[in-house]
């Protein structure tokens, strides 16, 4: 962050916040060269601007059967969690009674 005598006289609390702000619109400045970058290089070499896209924003790729076969799973486990709850609260009502 800039130095100065301003710096030195305020409150701390105003200093961490100028500070934040200061870190944040550098962390925007980095962020636009690098996608500025990305983009101007995209004209000599497209195959590597898509694969540095693809490594920022990584996505999942499954089939129809992998997609159920994940979707019964999880459906199967709240099952099971909602069986527990239920369980514990049968139990908690017959300690009370």
């Amino acid at each position: 962050m800039p130095g100065g005598s301003f710096y030195d006289s305020v409150d701390p609390w105003v200093y961490s916040w100028l500070y934040y702000s200061f870190m944040q619109a550098e962390e925007d400045k980095y962020k636009f060269a690098r996608s500025m970058a990305i983009f101007q290089g995209s004209f000599a070499n497209p195959e590597m601007a898509r694969n540095i896209n693809k490594s920022d924003n990584p996505t999942a790729e499954m089939d129809d059967e992998q997609f159920e076969a994940v979707s019964e799973y999880i459906l199967a486990e709240d099952k099971k969690e909602e069986n527990k709850l239920r369980k514990r609260q049968r139990k908690l009502l017959l300690k009370q009674k």
